[in-house]
């Protein structure tokens, strides 16, 4: 089976490589595509001596930085040449981007957010996650397909003899997409992800006055407040948590009036500990939850409060 492996990203590249040689089978072909005038010339050449059977070293100077239509180009005129069986991309965020519009040109299925793979004859399957990492799929296609990964994991590539070298220039017209301008987003998010602990408000909060209680609380355990899409919608809030905006992974995230709908979940899915609070049984946010009570989150706030209160004082 032939196997291409892609990543615009050299950190990921390199763990993409170390998960395909664990994944591959014996007789199995590993092709590397790199772009001539993206990567500098050392980076290109220590990946001569990865455990691959062929760099593809395509040029063409439309392709020195990314270019979604431009990558895409590339790499569909490199499969119609080699005919592979399977394209594997890492994981970040232009791969993904690369992956989807690739199948769509191509009209070969592709697989994204997997953990694994494993091949049964023209049978692929793949484990992949599901609903922003709160559960996991075991998903079958037919050969040709399309791999993207989910969050690779750091590994050692051992160095290999030099791998055998073929460099293709290939036509790509001018993108027509122009990037204009560039401006830089809010360093928030920065901020909230090196925050150990995290209160989440949802919409079980009706008021904007029981912030101040919420904000006593996180000053006292020295979290940061945040709020799902729900209460962001009240402009109470200039973001929110959640799978279509802020993702975190605090080592506790205490969640008051949350219900937990699944763009939450995915956001904060990843914290080490997730204490809910709600006064509703039915809550989603507890079948994801380490711990929960089902209270009058008002009264239980201000306990909290006076316990900590007095617990500093001595």
């Amino acid at each position: 089976m032939k196997i291409a492996c892609f990543s615009k990203d050299i950190v990921s590249l390199r763990k993409l490589l170390a998960k395909i040689n664990k994944l591959k089978k014996k007789d199995d072909e590993i092709f590397l595509i790199l772009f001539k005038y993206f990567y500098k010339d050392d980076i290109i050449e220590n990946f001569k001596y990865t455990p691959i059977n062929k760099l593809i070293l395509l040029t063409n100077i439309n392709l020195m930085s990314y270019d979604l239509e431009a990558f895409t180009n590339a790499i569909s005129e490199c499969y119609k040449k080699y005919k592979f069986d399977l394209i594997v991309f890492g994981d970040s965020i232009e791969d993904r981007e690369v992956a989807a519009r690739l199948s769509a040109r191509l009209n070969i299925p592709a697989l994204m957010n997997c953990l694994d793979f494993k091949v049964e004859g023209s049978k692929i399957i793949v484990n992949k996650i599901y609903q922003s990492g709160i559960a996991a799929l075991e998903i079958e296609t037919t050969l040709p397909a399309i791999v993207e990964f989910n969050e690779l994991e750091e590994e050692e590539i051992e160095r290999d003899s030099r791998a055998q070298i073929e460099e293709i220039k290939i036509p790509i017209a001018v993108s027509r997409v122009i990037v204009r301008d560039k401006t830089k987003l809010s360093e928030r998010y920065n901020e909230l992800s090196k925050s150990k602990y995290i209160i989440c408000i949802g919409e079980n909060i009706h008021e904007e006055k029981e912030l101040k209680i919420i904000n006593e609380l996180a000053s006292l355990i020295g979290a940061r407040v945040v709020a799902d899409k729900t209460v962001f919608a009240r402009n109470w809030f200039k973001e929110w948590v959640g799978i279509s905006n802020l993702r975190i992974s605090p080592k506790l995230c205490l969640s008051i009036g949350v219900k937990g709908d699944f763009d939450l979940l995915g956001g904060i899915i990843k914290s080490s500990t997730i204490i809910s609070l709600n006064e509703d049984p039915e809550s989603l946010i507890f079948n994801f939850s380490d711990y929960y009570a089902i209270v009058d989150i008002h009264k239980l706030t201000e306990k909290l409060i006076k316990k900590l209160k007095k617990r500093i004082k001595k």
